[in-house]
């Protein structure tokens, strides 16, 4: 992945906590194709929160700090293995405040 993540200010609708209101962020879509009964998990390595579950959307946004995080993603079905793929970020370029 490269690219540059612009700075980004007072970003309330991102959190709460003022803290998290302010950072680069990343939104990203994921899907398994051809099944729409699968769900996704996506979880940012070095992050402070846990893995979440994607809505019907697939789109999920990411406040990144490090651009030696690691996004990892894992698809489950009934009666299927998990299926998990590591997504780095290490070619993102973070912009500062």
């Amino acid at each position: 992945m490269s690219g540059s993540l612009k700075y980004i200010t007072g970003w309330t609708a991102w959190s709460g906590d003022v803290e998290e209101q302010s950072g680069n962020y990343l939104a990203l879509h994921f899907e398994v194709e051809d099944d729409s009964d699968a769900t996704i998990t996506v979880q940012l390595t070095k992050g402070k929160h846990g893995a979440a579950t994607l809505d019907s959307d697939g789109i999920c946004i990411f406040r990144i700090e490090d651009a030696a995080q690691e996004i990892i993603v894992t698809a489950y079905k009934d009666g299927y293995r998990p299926t998990t793929m590591r997504v780095p970020i290490h070619g993102l370029v973070l912009e500062e405040e």
